[in-house]
C-alpha cells in the first residue's frame, strides 16, 4: 500500500508520516531527503541550477550550491521557483517512484513524505492521500525555530505555497496538527 502524507512547509507532515510508520510500519519516502542527495550528488541537476541562476547560489568557498542561498532566490521571484521545479521535479519523482518500488520489495507500506504531492498530480499513484494542516502563525513559529529562518524569509517561504485548501480538497484525509503529539496520535 502506497500512503501519501502532504501539507504546506510546517504543517508537521514528518511528524505524521513517522508516527504512521510506527503503527502500520513500512518505509518512509522522504522527498525533501531525496532533494538535498540530489542537490548534493547530481551534476546534471547542479550545472542546470548554475546555469539558470549564476554563482549567487554557490558556496564561495567548497563551490557547492548553497542551499539557504537557493532558497532565497527562488522564493523572492516565483518564476525563479517555476524554473527550480522545472529542473529538479522530474529527477525527483524519478527518484521517488524508484524509492517506493525497492521500498514495496521489502515493506508492505510505503509512506511518501512530500509538500507538492497534489502540485505533481501525484495522488493518482498513492492508495490513500493525508493532508496534513496547521494555522499560519504554528507554521510560521515551527519554521523559524527548525529551520532557523529570519520571519521574512519564512512568510516568503509560506507565501509561495498554494492554500490548505487546495491540497485538502483531493485529500483521503485532512489532520489539524496544531495539539500536542499525544492528542495527533490519537488522530
Amino acid at each position: 500500500m502506497i500512503l501519501g502524507i502532504t501539507g504546506n512547509i510546517g504543517s508537521g507532515k514528518s511528524t505524521v508520516a513517522m508516527m504512521l510508520k510506527e503503527k502500520v510500519g513500512g518505509i518512509i519516502v522522504d522527498a525533501d531527503a531525496i532533494g538535498h542527495h540530489l542537490l548534493e550528488t547530481n551534476p546534471e541537476i547542479q550545472h542546470q541550477i548554475r546555469m539558470a541562476f549564476g554563482t549567487d547560489v554557490m558556496d564561495s568557498q567548497s563551490r557547492a550550491i548553497d542551499r539557504r542561498r537557493l532558497s532565497r532566490i527562488v522564493f523572492d521571484n516565483l518564476e525563479n521557483l517555476t524554473t527550480l521545479n522545472r529542473i529538479f521535479h522530474p529527477h525527483m519523482l524519478f527518484e521517488i517512484r524508484l524509492s517506493i518500488s525497492r521500498g514495496l520489495n521489502v515493506f508492505r507500506h510505503a509512506i511518501v513524505d512530500a509538500a507538492l504531492i497534489v502540485e505533481w498530480n501525484f495522488q493518482s499513484e498513492l492508495d490513500f492521500l493525508i493532508s496534513v494542516t496547521a494555522s499560519p502563525a504554528i507554521r510560521l513559529q515551527r519554521l523559524m525555530e527548525r529551520r532557523r529562518l529570519l520571519e521574512e524569509d519564512a512568510v516568503r517561504m509560506m507565501e509561495a505555497q498554494p492554500p490548505d485548501d487546495f491540497k485538502n480538497s483531493v485529500a483521503d484525509m485532512v489532520i489539524r496538527n496544531e495539539l500536542d503529539l499525544a492528542i495527533l496520535d490519537a488522530e
